[in-house]
């Protein structure tokens, strides 16, 4: 459940995050995928971070006051998650970086880069191509 609302159809759930911010607390990230054609609050995806730092609150008021102020960002909010009929307390729900996303903005289907893996606080890069070897393009046909 979702605030209160059986979620439509199958969904897929898988903890997310490579951060320990993600996992380390009683509160763990998910991801949850659902059927192709369901959407809820217009996600087909939804990342439901954990609480577990106050940096979190910080992403999660950048990335509304940025999306509210008309820049490019994903959608966030809060959400009351229920799991197994357990109330398991308050996600920030973030709009994933894809295929909703470029819809929101009404653009082409493109590519998207993201970082690939083991984000950290405070890492320094070599050189460019260091730095490429850490984000992943997302193909979106």
């Amino acid at each position: 459940r979702l605030d209160g609302k059986l979620l439509p159809g199958p969904y897929e759930l898988r903890y997310r995050g490579y951060c320990e911010q993600h996992w380390r607390g009683r509160q763990k990230s998910f991801k949850l995928r659902g059927p192709k054609d369901a959407r809820v609050r217009g996600y087909r995806s939804l990342n439901l971070n954990a609480f577990n730092i106050d940096a979190h609150l910080f992403e999660l008021w950048a990335n509304h006051l940025l999306y509210r102020t008309g820049g490019m960002a994903s959608r966030t909010t809060l959400a009351r998650l229920t799991l197994n009929g357990k109330y398991d307390g308050l996600r920030f729900l973030m709009e994933n970086l894809d295929r909703d996303l470029l819809d929101a903005y009404r653009l082409p289907k493109g590519a998207l880069y993201r970082e690939q893996t083991h984000a950290a606080p405070g890492r320094w890069f070599r050189d460019i191509d260091h730095m490429r070897s850490f984000w992943k393009k997302k193909p979106l046909a």
